[in-house]
């Protein structure tokens, strides 16, 4: 679409969007993600403080408006997010450059699904990757990776295979960490600016015929974190736009160099420096525009009089620190639009150009009163639509509202709803925006007080009778500020007592301005009963790991109770770290006192692993659990492979020569050696009885039958399930603390498995013919991940539970894949087995650091996951 002209730039004003996820966004990129037309964006946030997620935002086209954010996890020190196809299938990919590797997102075309890869431009141990960009350089159709080292001084040019893998090309040294890259003498061939972060110098690197670079030129520059590359003059030759400091430019002198380098005049407020900044025709006269952040926390929009004459037009003082300036036509109307990041409000900023459209600009502002903690975040309104942003000021959470089909000029009636709370209607008027108006927001809401901390547990101080349910009308909770409510429906935020905040939804006929308890009761969830003996000896001060199958909890309280109450059979809720009452823990029956059993079969997806703490012995009573008791709970999957229950994944491999089983012990590095087994089975050992200890166990596909050998018992068990073709891959996939029968049917890719607990055999597919599968918990979130090895290209595809997809590539087609937990982190490890030499590699996920183990013969068969 056209750009149209107009006398000088105009904006719509500065909205903002929240992210939930990314703390405090530095950085961001700009492109089209989904093939909608529409430029989406991305964020990532560039400190060692945080910075495990990358937010990403779909464009809607209207008002420069966003659909609601989707959050990729990412490593821990994201420098820089760039786009490109990398594997030519179309769909755009996502490039984030960590510290120590690239981590590439291979799209889909939906803009929300990824497909996670690891590279590592330059494998030494002291690589600090700064940027990255990708271009096809050899014009072979493929994209090509230009990476700068901070720590190296260095630049990879590493060519693109065209399926998102690369090979090392060419290394340029003794240069800068900023890069940019373009044609900047017109002979069609790629050339690469780099520019130091502090130094006041640069290096120009032109492309050659073969796709590398000939050698540096130094040019001297001021500081280039933000450079624009970009034809000032008209001349058609890219010129340098530097907003460092200061703004500043060159122009190309048509030969592969450049000019003086010129400051260009900006009144800027004295002290404070460019952060950021682009120049672009804002108004449509052909004259170049300019756009900076300021280190104060200012945007300024100058217009462009001449090539050396600048009109400051805008100035905003933004809420934040903001970084990252773009440029993009973020509406489709032809106009060249502004987005940043602002750091500290975890937001995205968008400022929407408005030349040539004369409809007049509308303003809400004001704070809505009587509305839970909530205000007016940025309302901006046009005669097309009506667009309002609250944020809440207690949890952060932000939001929109939309009304559409105005008629000009007049006076409007606007219904607003909220997803937790319902407004009665209230009238508004809205007029042309004039300087000083303001116009409120308020709501005839009828208010409530939901307030107190309620010590009993149950049964308003009564004794329950056992096998009761029990109503939770408030310990361990306290409520985080007072709620608006509306009749009939009450929403209740509450927190917990540790950290992390919760709702929870009720109904009661409430009416009148009195006071209100919330009581939740919960249905309780029955999935299996594990009992397992736990606390003993009355008032000892108890903090230890209990575990229910593969399923570690820690309890930090000590309970005694009272005389005058009974001392058995009586029951409690025990409360998870999400507040949710999902079990009981019950007193024992020899009169003592103590707990004697916890039943520990609920829904674990209520479950999240959280960091063990302790706290000082409290003496709750049967009737009564105070507020002040805490209970944790941490949950994590028994590893593949431990033969001694130390949470850590043993080395073992089976001899099918002799049918001998070797384990090397990780707890002691002791060692094992049994026979079990015929030289045509295939080993298969878990922990089928539920003892925390793997259990010996083989798969005869002449038989379809498994035979296993029970580590708590020392039976035998024979249990029928699979046919000749399967891969036996047990699992505890059903989350009882049992490892279930489970294989792998190469011909269809599909997997079956025999729940241990219900008997019933589930099928899902991942994988095709030929692949080899695996399983492990990769995103620690507890659960089961399923895996496969395609030896076709050396790629591991693994299915998270947690939802999407990642694959990495580790290890050749002629090693036995493994997975386990050999580093005791609770997250499975990444490992091969070479036959040739004996040797086990293993990738620790905790550091991602390699370990090389020799253990076994050729012919041996390894174990684990």
């Amino acid at each position: 679409m056209k750009a149209t002209v107009c006398s000088t730039p105009t904006f719509y004003p500065l909205r903002n969007y929240y992210f939930e996820e990314t703390p405090s966004p530095g950085f961001m990129d700009v492109a089209d993600l989904n093939g909608d037309q529409l430029p989406d964006i991305m964020t990532g946030q560039p400190t060692t403080g945080g910075g495990t997620t990358m937010t990403v935002m779909l464009g809607t086209g209207t008002f420069g408006g966003y659909l609601q954010e989707t959050n990729v996890s990412v490593g821990g020190y994201p420098r820089a997010i760039t786009t490109g196809d990398l594997n030519n299938d179309g769909f755009v990919d996502i490039i984030n450059t960590q510290m120590g590797h690239l981590e590439i997102f291979l799209g889909n075309g939906t803009g929300n699904a990824w497909t996670q890869l690891y590279y590592d431009p330059a494998p030494t141990a002291n690589n600090y990757f700064y940027r990255t960009i990708a271009r096809d350089l050899n014009g072979d159709g493929n994209l090509d990776l230009m990476v700068s080292d901070n720590r190296e001084d260095s630049i990879y040019i590493r060519f693109g295979n065209g399926n998102a893998t690369f090979n090392e090309t060419q290394t340029l040294t003794n240069t800068w960490e900023w890069i940019y890259a373009d044609d900047l003498n017109n002979d069609s061939r790629i050339d690469l600016l780099a520019s130091g972060d502090i130094d006041h110098l640069s290096n120009i690197f032109l492309g050659q015929p073969s796709g590398t670079f000939g050698s540096a030129s130094s040019l001297n520059m001021v500081p280039g974190w933000d450079v624009q590359l970009i034809d000032l003059n008209n001349d058609g030759y890219k010129d340098i736009f530097s907003a460092s400091y200061n703004v500043f430019i060159r122009y190309n002198n048509q030969a592969g160099g450049f000019g003086p380098l010129i400051h260009v005049p900006l009144a800027i407020p004295a002290g404070t420096n460019v952060f950021s900044g682009k120049g672009a025709d804002f108004d449509g006269d052909g004259i170049l525009d300019v756009a900076v952040l300021t280190g104060s926390g200012e945007l300024h929009i100058f217009k462009g009089l001449s090539l050396s004459s600048f009109q400051d037009t805008l100035s905003i003082v933004l809420p934040d620190q903001a970084y990252d300036l773009h440029i993009a036509d973020l509406n489709n109307d032809g106009n060249q639009d502004i987005t940043f990041v602002g750091y500290n409000m975890h937001s995205a900023y968008t400022l929407i150009n408005k030349c040539g459209d004369s409809r007049p600009t509308y303003l809400i502002s004001g704070s809505i009163t009587n509305d839970a903690g909530y205000s007016i975040n940025g309302v901006r309104l046009d005669l097309e639509s009506i667009q309002i942003g609250v944020m809440n000021t207690t949890g952060g959470t932000q939001q929109s509202f939309s009304f559409a089909d105005l008629p000009a000029n007049g006076t409007y009636t606007i219904t607003p709803t909220h997803p937790l709370f319902t407004f009665y209607p209230t009238s508004i008027t809205v007029s042309p925006l004039t300087a000083n108006s303001n116009i409120t927001f308020a709501s005839s809401i009828k208010k409530f007080r939901v307030s107190g901390t309620v010590s009993d547990y149950c049964c308003n101080g009564q004794v329950p009778a056992a096998n009761v349910p029990m109503k939770l009308i408030g310990p361990f909770f306290a409520l985080s500020g007072e709620r608006d409510l509306t009749s009939p429906q009450i929403d209740m935020s509450v927190r917990t007592n540790s950290n992390g905040q919760y709702l929870f939804n009720g109904v009661l006929p409430i009416s009148g301005n009195q006071i209100y308890q919330i009581i939740f009761e919960p249905d309780p969830i029955w999935h299996g009963i594990t009992p397992i003996y736990a606390i003993r000896g009355l008032g000892s001060d108890v903090f230890r790991n209990f575990y229910a199958g593969r399923n570690s909890y820690s309890l930090g309280v000590h309970l005694t109770m009272p005389n005058g109450l009974p001392r058995s059979g009586v029951r409690f809720y025990l409360l998870p770290q999400n507040g949710y009452p999902v079990r009981f823990f019950e007193t024992d029956s020899d009169g003592r006192g103590s707990i004697d059993n916890l039943l520990a079969g609920f829904d674990h997806s209520l479950l999240r692993t959280v960091s063990s703490y302790r706290h000082d012995p409290i003496t709750p009573t049967v009737a009564y659990i105070t507020a002040n008791t805490e209970v944790e709970t941490r949950i994590s999957l028994k590893p593949a492979g431990d033969f001694d229950d130390d949470g850590k994944s043993d080395l073992a491999v089976w001899r099918p020569s002799s049918g001998t089983w070797y384990v090397q012990r990780s707890s002691d590095t002791g060692f094992t050696a049994l026979n079990f087994g015929l030289p045509s089975d295939i080993p298969a050992a878990a922990d089928f009885d539920g003892d925390q200890k793997a259990d010996i166990a083989v798969f005869r596909p002449s038989e379809g039958n498994w035979y296993v050998m029970n580590s708590a018992t020392g039976t035998f068990q024979v249990v029928r399930f699979g046919t000749e073709e399967d891969i036996p891959i047990p699992a505890d996939l059903d989350r009882d603390g049992k490892s279930d029968f489970c294989v792998f049917r190469p011909s269809s890719g599909v997997w079956y498995y025999l729940q241990s607990y219900y008997q019933t055999t589930i099928t899902t597919g991942w994988g095709t013919n030929g692949d080899r599968p695996l399983v492990g918990d990769f995103d620690g979130d507890t659960y089961y991940d399923l895996v496969v090895f395609r030896p076709s290209n050396g790629v591991w595809y693994v299915k998270l539970s947690s939802g999407g997809v990642f694959a990495t590539q580790f290890g050749f087609s002629s090693d036995r894949q493994l997975t386990g937990d050999f580093d005791g982190d609770t997250v499975s490890d990444i490992a091969v087995w070479r036959p040739s030499t004996g040797n086990w590699y293993i990738r620790n996920s905790s550091d991602l650091s390699y370990t090389i183990v020799r253990f076994g013969l050729e012919g041996d068969i390894p174990l684990a996951g």
